[in-house]
């Protein structure tokens, strides 16, 4: 058992079996491939400069240009990524977010 848990502390393996067995993965189906589909080729389109300046621009338009719902539109402009996985994002894709300063809002 050379380099396990097990080999370097007694009871580790089984505590790593207990922590293993807590975990969860979602189910990967049809439905789930589709979850965030929109939302993440919109996100993937930052990855051009000249798409990074039209979000920038407007990016309530430019969420509507990939057919983002209300709940999406809110949570990426929002950026608010807890928010933005419930709804499908990925997070490969949803780090192109942080390629665009949030825009500032100006108290009146």
């Amino acid at each position: 058992m050379i380099g396990s848990a097990a080999g370097k502390r007694p009871g580790a393996a089984a505590a790593w079996e207990s922590d293993v067995s807590k975990i969860q993965t979602g189910k990967f189906d049809r439905d789930a491939a589709q979850k965030g589909y929109e939302l993440n080729k919109m996100c993937y389109s930052l990855n051009s400069a000249d798409n990074r300046v039209s979000f920038a621009a407007d990016e309530e338009a430019y969420c509507r240009r990939y057919a983002l719902g209300e709940a999406e539109q809110a949570a990426v402009i929002a950026r608010d990524k807890p928010r933005l996985f419930e709804l499908g994002g990925n997070m490969y894709f949803l780090a192109k977010l942080d390629r665009v300063p949030k825009r500032q809002t100006t108290p009146m």
